[in-house]
């Protein structure tokens, strides 16, 4: 059974506190806004994640809590806080040493690690879906990926397709 990997960039978050530690940083009101516009249309799309992964910081927690309510299955979460503005390579590397009975993982985390992590993966897929993630992987934006492989620790550079590319700015 081919595996699936959803990526979620956090929403987008506030900056209105100078004093906050970035990974305190909570979202924005249009981060909150956002969120259940991204998740309504995943839950159209049926991505149905068996585990999600999420980054410790208070926007990934916030954009989690604002999406999971829309998915229609039961998940199971976990937080990491080595997704915290993690580079690709280390996204990589957790992705390959998940459990094999996990067929879809959703992350949710950070740039430029998401977005470096999706062109590294991606093979093909429709070109204007794959034109406009090279350009840019913004703030509560979608990438939903099929790796052809049985065990997560297959997964290579360039061999996944990406089946869905969906930003709130497309969502209009």
């Amino acid at each position: 059974m081919p595996k699936t990997l959803t990526l979620l960039r956090h929403a987008k978050s506030s900056r209105d506190d100078p004093r906050l530690a970035d990974i305190d940083r909570p979202l924005s009101a249009r981060g909150r806004s956002d969120a259940p516009r991204i998740a309504h249309w995943m839950a159209r799309q049926n991505i149905v994640p068996d585990l999600i992964l999420c980054s410790t910081s208070e926007r990934t927690r916030e954009t989690l809590t604002l999406v999971t309510p829309m998915l229609p299955a039961q998940f199971k979460v976990e937080f990491d806080e080595q997704l915290y503005h993690a580079e690709a390579a280390q996204v990589f590397r957790r992705l390959r040493a998940l459990p094999d009975p996990v067929g879809h993982v959703l992350l949710i985390g950070h740039n430029p690690g998401f977005h470096d992590l999706a062109l590294q993966l991606n093979s093909d897929g429709d070109r204007l879906l794959r034109n406009s993630l090279a350009e840019k992987f913004s703030t509560c934006g979608c990438a939903v990926m099929r790796c052809p492989v049985e065990r997560w620790s297959d997964v290579a550079n360039k061999s996944a397709t990406l089946l869905h590319w969906m930003s709130p700015k497309r969502l209009v």
